[in-house]
């Protein structure tokens, strides 16, 4: 065999090896993902590969992606990992629990504008080891799921070196009511609160602030509303609160305000699970009594 027929055999085999990987990743139409979107799922779960396939399915071609790629050997993520595969789709959702991740790099998901679910749950992360912009111009995110990596050890702010006594969470609707019956009863007990209508800051993404009000604040408070159920408890904001707590020996940093009478039983199942940890007051319909109201503010909020 010449050098030549050598050379064309070994091209077949790795073009053959690179059609088999493709194959090897499923696709599933009319597939609903974690934010409502309906489109196609890729599943390159379980190959053992470690970067996605270079041979892209053509039905993915500006189409509405879910990208599983779970239980595989991913371990840096750069701005390279998916810069194909966003050229080519409108990828939503990227699933990467399970596997060997350590780093993830400035700008890596910077080209998938669209997120809105991201999963990098059970893997090999580190605080340090996510730049300060790995999570940039991802403002549709909805979805984050970070639990179970290697955070612990990690620097958190002392006691002493907190910017806000509690950042608050709440959907839009409730802007007024936060602006007019919850912040000045916290500003009669010294309580310095961060809300995003009065201490947002205009150009930064709100990715980025969330992480860093959280990361800056003694405790993050959530306002349960009707309007709040809406968006989910998945949210970015609840999703990177529950990590940063537990993950930082804080589980009594996160403070829940019950409002419009919401029974118990309409919270999620996962947030139930760590009920016994975690700081609620039930808002009365009567403010009337507001002694009472500001007793229970101060326990919730003041407690260490």
């Amino acid at each position: 065999m010449t050098c030549k027929q050598r050379f064309s055999l070994i091209l077949a085999f790795c073009y053959s090896a690179l059609l088999l990987m493709t194959e090897n990743c499923p696709l599933s139409h009319k597939i609903v993902d974690d934010c409502g979107n309906v489109g196609l799922l890729w599943n390159c779960s379980g190959l053992n590969i470690s970067k996605l396939p270079t041979a892209i399915p053509s039905e993915l071609e500006n189409g509405t992606v879910t990208l599983d790629l779970s239980f595989n050997l991913f371990s840096n993520l750069t701005e390279e990992t998916f810069q194909q595969i966003a050229a080519y789709s409108n990828v939503t959702s990227v699933i990467l629990h399970h596997n060997y991740i350590t780093k993830i790099e400035n700008k890596t998901f910077r080209k998938l504008s669209n997120l809105c679910s991201l999963d990098v749950s059970f893997t090999l992360l580190e605080k340090s080891k996510i730049d300060a912009d790995a999570f940039s111009n991802l403002d549709n995110l909805k979805i984050l799921r970070i639990h179970r990596n290697n955070f612990q050890g990690d620097h958190v702010c002392e006691e002493g070196d907190f910017q806000h006594d509690v950042y608050i969470s709440y959907n839009d609707d409730d802007t007024s009511w936060v602006a007019n019956n919850l912040n000045p009863k916290l500003e009669s007990l010294n309580i310095k609160a961060w809300f995003k209508v009065r201490d947002s800051i205009p150009g930064v993404s709100q990715s980025e602030e969330i992480i860093k009000c959280i990361n800056e604040s003694r405790k993050v408070m959530f306002i349960i509303s009707e309007s709040f159920l809406d968006i989910g408890w998945s949210s970015y904001a609840v999703q990177m609160a529950i990590t940063h707590a537990f993950h930082n020996q804080r589980q009594r940093s996160i403070v829940v305000i019950i409002k419009d009478g919401l029974p118990l039983e309409r919270l999620p199942k996962e947030f139930k699970h760590i009920w016994w940890c975690i700081e609620h007051l039930r808002w009365p319909e009567d403010e009337t009594n507001d002694e009472t109201l500001l007793l229970n503010l101060s326990n919730v909020l003041l407690s260490e």
